[in-house]
């Protein structure tokens, strides 16, 4: 049965509270916003039976909350009623398309505003919806405790201290934040994330362990954080059900000191500064110490833009995040389509020489038009936030197609390497290398169209001035040994890149790998290239050979462009198709 809860949101304070007391009298408890921000917190933090929008809001239309509801799968089950006044009526068929339960009109009696809450919800008892957010067992009504930190000499004196597990939190299943497990204590974890909330909203923690992922369900029994720009500490009380016992299970097993952090993923994209390796081409210096940032705070800023318009462009939720940037779903309320909004880390954004180089040169990117290319559409900044928008692709990564199959078939591999090696030479033939060239960052739409994405790193070929240091920008497992050297680098590097990321997808594991990314960009630099045939026996001896060439050490041993390797590969792919239609004859015959 719904509850008798109602989200009520209008960019009039006034009719907000007249409304709100007006059904607070035909005994429904209610919530209001004054804009999708608004909206989303309460929707994020408490239960609601109905949500009753305005067509226009401080930020955007209510079409713009609908569309996003309604592509919430914990959300979506919500009844959706505009309210709108007599000035904005119109677009009703539009509202009940995009799967509004009513429109009404105001001003109207507000016996007949209950009245039709009234019905909806007498509806969606007899149809029994899930209910968006569950209940749990409120936390009873006494005097809040003191703060508790786990490394406090204070009420977790008999809490169990666990080496530290990284772990995921969220309040409403959607959107996910990093967190980790210092202590726990009967059914009550102490954990250290990003994510606000308040004493008594549901929480739930997902673990990754070797036989599955756990999800834990239960609620904020206190937190504490002392600065904004730091992780605050959650004591989160757990729900005692199988997926607890299973990793109270595992938390007995593995107490003990907190354990070191663990090293950045290789295959992540990261930034070096310059002279943080020897520049030599063929050999690593010692690595400079770098500070690494606490990424605690890029996630709240990322997870804050939420609901917040970037000019033309509404972010709706976060997809992912690196050492760059965060890219976000977005909505193009002027065009109305999907779009992927980059946002570059608010640590970048504020260094002026950085704004000024990724400017000028995702202009340039945004010039490229290939049906191979995630599309740039607008570079801008808003509100000191740095972002462009660009086209969203709706598929796969190779990497996550990797991650699932082990590796590809040698036809599906052809296919996929000749018509990026396609798009490549489009990309270097307007003088722009992608520089971050690897298996995420190639997709496959729902429609099985190619796409190479996120250049935000990528550079033009003539934009280094004289006795100007590079930056080291890239993934440890595909990049170049010249990218690793630091030095300046042209469209043999994506060749490079390219190689390493496809010899990766047909054996089923990089080039090269290692614990530590520094000894992995050693090994490209300076260690021979293990051959293919030896970790797939089943790839073409050709294709192994086109491969290792576009891998060689020295730039110039490799092919001279990439529409080159392309011609190579599709006559390979010609004649195994060849051998493999007189094969069926023979068999057929």
């Amino acid at each position: 049965m719904s509850e008798k809860i109602i989200l009520l949101i209008n960019r009039d304070s006034a009719f907000l509270a007249h409304t709100a007391e007006t059904l607070r009298l035909a005994g429904y408890r209610t919530h209001t916003a004054m804009d999708m921000r608004g909206a989303l917190s309460v929707l994020s933090s408490e239960r609601t039976g109905l949500i009753i929008c305005d067509k226009t809001l401080q930020d955007v239309s209510g079409y713009d909350l609908l569309n996003f509801i309604k592509k919430d799968p914990l959300r979506d089950c919500i009844p959706f009623m505009f309210l709108v006044s007599a000035k904005e009526q119109g677009h009703a068929l539009k509202a009940f398309e995009m799967g509004a339960l009513d429109f009404l009109v105001y001003p109207l009696a507000p016996e007949l505003l209950v009245e039709r809450v009234d019905e909806v919800f007498e509806t969606t008892r007899k149809s029994d919806p899930p209910v968006a957010h569950p209940p749990v067992a409120e936390p009873p009504v006494t005097e809040p405790p003191a703060p508790v930190h786990p490394h406090d000499n204070g009420s977790t004196d008999e809490a169990t201290v666990v080496a530290v597990r990284r772990v995921d939190i969220s309040r409403d299943g959607v959107i996910w934040l990093p967190g980790k497990v210092g202590k726990f204590r009967g059914s009550t974890l102490f954990v250290e994330t990003a994510l606000f909330g308040k004493p008594g909203v549901t929480l739930m923690m997902r673990f990754q362990l070797d036989d599955g992922i756990f999800v834990l369900n239960g609620h904020i029994k206190d937190i504490r954080y002392d600065d904004f720009q730091k992780p605050a500490w959650i004591e989160m009380v757990v729900r005692e059900d199988e997926a607890w016992h299973r990793i109270h299970r595992y938390l007995q097993d593995n107490t003990g000191m907190p354990s070191a952090e663990p090293a950045q993923t290789p295959d992540d994209t990261f930034l070096l500064h310059p002279g943080a390796l020897e520049k030599t081409a063929f050999r690593t210096g010692p690595m400079e110490s770098v500070e690494v940032r606490d990424p605690s705070y890029d996630q709240r800023f990322y997870h804050s833009l939420i609901g917040k318009q970037l000019d033309n462009y509404r972010a709706i939720t976060l997809i992912g995040s690196g050492s760059m940037g965060g890219v976000m779903q977005g909505w193009d309320v002027a065009l109305e389509r999907e779009v992927a909004l980059k946002v570059i880390s608010y640590e970048l954004s504020s260094k002026e020489k950085f704004r000024e180089m990724f400017i000028k040169e995702a202009r340039v990117v945004s010039r490229l038009n290939h049906l191979n290319i995630a599309q740039i559409y607008y570079i801008g900044t808003s509100n000191d936030i740095f972002y462009y928008a660009m086209e969203f692709v709706d598929g796969k990564t190779l990497k996550e197609l990797i991650d699932q199959e082990s590796r590809l078939n040698v036809l599906k591999g052809l296919e996929y390497l000749i018509t990026v090696c396609e798009a490549l030479y489009y990309v270097h033939q307007n003088s722009i290398v992608h520089r971050d060239i690897k298996p995420a960052n190639i997709m496959i739409n729902t429609a099985g169209l190619i796409k190479v994405v996120d250049f935000g790193v990528a550079k033009t070929s003539d934009s280094k001035t004289k006795g100007e240091k590079s930056m080291i920008i890239g993934s440890p497992l595909y990049m170049s040994p010249e990218q690793i050297a630091g030095l300046t680098l042209d469209y043999r590097s994506d060749i490079y890149s390219l190689g390493a990321t496809f010899y990766h997808a047909l054996t089923g594991s990089p080039p090269f790998e290692a614990d530590d990314y520094k000894d992995i960009m050693a090994q490209h630099i300076a260690r021979p290239l293990p051959p293919m045939k030896e970790k797939n026996p089943r790839i073409p001896t050709p294709l192994a050979a086109i491969i290792e060439k576009m891998m060689a050490k020295d730039p110039f041993d490799r092919y001279k462009d990439c529409q080159t390797i392309a011609n190579e590969l599709k006559s390979l792919q010609t004649r195994i198709l060849k051998r493999l239609r007189q094969s069926s004859e023979e068999k057929a015959g």
